[in-house]
């Protein structure tokens, strides 16, 4: 027959154990107790009950030990949790400094250097990733400097391609910081929005790389004035800047909103619908334009002419070809010859020229045998037809070349700059990239260099920033020259 441990027989560590941890077990006989004893310790879930103890001063005498019913023994469990939890909330309301209770008023100053000490003696392992994302940026900016692509979207933003580790990037200039994104930036920001496709399916970032509308999509436009062409499971949709859809008639093909009204395809014909995605011109043109001014180019027939936003014809088709419409005036076409027409379609400049560019600040440039010059909005030829090349009009100077070198005219035909560069771009915040020798730099509007020409590429300013590469690779710069990446 087993022994069975009874307080007359406990020996000194198996009191130990039941004062340091009463809720503990103590192993005894199959018999102990009897089965009323194993059913009790059943109901208080095998933990053993709180005990009342008789020391005496004498450790030659036995400990006494009384088993307490079972009521009192939830109720004295209960006051030992709730005495715990009160000391527990008592010492994690109190902050200690070197292990002294600190009055309330100084919680505040010894906050932050119990942060500072916790940091410093936190293993290296578990330290915040801070440098790892510092040696990220590093390895970004280097492949920024080394790319063998790179490309402006406006307002301090540009992308990059790295060929040797393959690697593309955004960079941002605001916050001096680039990221590699798991996606293909595909259109220039518009509402503040670019169109990305990844793994095949296509979303929105906004300027600071933060996907808000995600790529979900099987196909997809840019935005324009606060709208955008998707389709999702064969369902098509106008979207705007927030993500929201509206449901649209069904179309084969969606393009851009230009002046509130979009183009779409629907059995080989082309109508327009609205910003609500409800059908205001039905699909009855072979090929069309976009909405400018009022007014769309349209072709029936192998013929154009212009429709209004309600898809009236109101210039007939007989022309070869019809562009857009800008300051009131649309260019046509006639046996590859140009001219200009007013919205009411009367003829402004007879389609005698080879070239007619769009109208900026009040001038389209036009080229005759060869010359460029420029007319104005009534079809005067206010800029003789002279010059062996011009560019359109940009904060009131144009590119011009004379003698096989580049200079700027002004609004009445003469060189404000003279012609003394290889090559030149038009200008852009007051700054115009100009090229000598194969080395650029950048003039300001009366002619002076600014910044000096030694970079081998340069793009124009936008936000204050423009991109420049030499012989150490590409690098962000201000107006002033100074590089800022």
């Amino acid at each position: 027959m087993s022994r069975i441990e009874t307080p007359q027989n406990m020996n000194l560590r198996t009191f130990l154990i039941m004062m340091l941890f009463p809720w503990t077990v103590i192993a005894a006989g199959e018999d102990a107790g009897g089965i009323e004893a194993k059913k009790e310790r059943n109901h208080v879930r095998r933990i053993r009950p709180p005990v009342r103890r008789n020391i005496q001063k004498s450790s030659s005498e036995p400990i006494k030990e009384q088993v307490l019913p079972v009521k009192e023994i939830l109720s004295v469990q209960t006051g030992m949790k709730a005495q715990r939890s009160k000391q527990e909330n008592r010492s994690k309301s109190i902050p200690k400094e070197n292990g002294r209770r600190v009055p309330e008023q100084k919680k505040e100053k010894i906050a932050p250097v119990q942060a500072a000490q916790e940091q410093r003696a936190r293993p290296a392992s578990r330290q915040p990733k801070a440098k790892e994302k510092s040696v990220s940026q590093d390895r970004m900016i280097a492949a920024f400097h080394r790319a063998s692509e790179v490309s402006s979207w406006g307002n301090g933003v540009f992308t990059f391609h790295e060929n040797t580790s393959k690697r593309n990037g955004i960079l941002y200039v605001s916050t001096k910081h680039a990221i590699e994104p798991s996606y293909q930036i595909l259109s220039e920001f518009s509402d503040g929005l670019a169109l990305i496709e990844e793994k095949g399916k296509y979303g929105y970032i906004n300027a600071e790389g933060k996907t808000v509308i995600a790529p979900v999509w099987e196909s997809a436009s840019p935005f324009e004035n606060g709208k955008a062409y998707v389709e999702k499971r064969g369902k098509r949709y106008v979207l705007d800047a927030n993500g929201h859809e509206n449901s649209c008639a069904p179309w084969d093909t969606g393009y851009q909103f230009y002046e509130g009204l979009a183009a779409f395809q629907r059995g080989g014909l082309y109508g327009f619908l609205n910003e609500e995605g409800t059908t205001v011109i039905e699909p009855a043109w072979e090929k069309v334009g976009r909405f400018h001014d009022g007014r769309c180019p349209v072709m029936r027939a192998r013929k154009w002419g212009y429709i209004d936003t309600n898809g009236n014809l109101i210039i007939p088709n007989e022309w070869d070809m019809t562009m857009e419409f800008s300051d009131g005036l649309g260019r046509i076409c006639v046996n590859n010859r140009y001219g200009l027409i007013d919205a009411a379609g009367k003829v402004v400049a007879e389609p005698q020229y080879e070239f007619v560019s769009s109208f900026q600040q009040g001038l389209s440039i036009v080229a005759h045998n060869g010359k460029y010059g420029a007319v104005d909005r009534d079809g005067w030829e206010i800029i003789e037809v002279k010059y062996e090349f011009a560019a359109p009009f940009s904060e009131d100077l144009a590119a011009v070349e004379s003698a096989g070198l580049r200079g700027f005219m002004n609004r009445k035909g003469e060189l404000a700059i003279a012609a003394q560069w290889d090559d030149c771009y038009v200008f852009s915040e007051g700054l115009a990239g100009v090229c000598k020798e194969s080395k650029w730099g950048f003039i300001n509007t009366e002619g002076k260099v600014v910044i000096p020409a030694v970079y081998d590429q340069v793009m124009q300013f936008s936000g204050g920033y423009t991109c420049v590469r030499n012989e150490n690779g590409w690098m962000i710069i201000d107006k002033e020259g100074n590089q800022i990446i």
